[in-house]
């Protein structure tokens, strides 16, 4: 198949970018349109005790509140296993 995603854009779903923190405060909703999604990471709170700011997703979505239902769902995720500020290297985020 020449592109993987035409099946999402067909259904009428866009890529967003979700910021969202460890309580579940969205910091920052984006969509991008067409695309692909890239993996999830975490970013480091600069400057603050916490060692981990939040995760960053891309996911396909309909529409914003969509896209922070995923991305939540992610987050319990993560918080679940244990995974929570650990990056797709496996490397724990450090404080900066």
């Amino acid at each position: 198949m020449l592109d993987e995603w035409a099946s999402e854009y067909h259904q009428g779903l866009s890529v967003w970018s979700i910021r969202i923190a460890h309580d579940g405060t969205v910091k920052y909703a984006h969509s991008h349109g067409a695309g692909r999604p890239t993996v999830d990471f975490f970013f480091p709170a600069f400057g603050s005790a916490e060692k981990v700011k939040g995760l960053q997703t891309q996911m396909f979505a309909r529409d914003e509140k969509h896209a922070v239902k995923i991305a939540n769902e992610r987050r319990a995720i993560h918080i679940a296993n244990g995974t929570w500020g650990i990056n797709s290297e496996n490397e724990e985020m450090e404080n900066s």
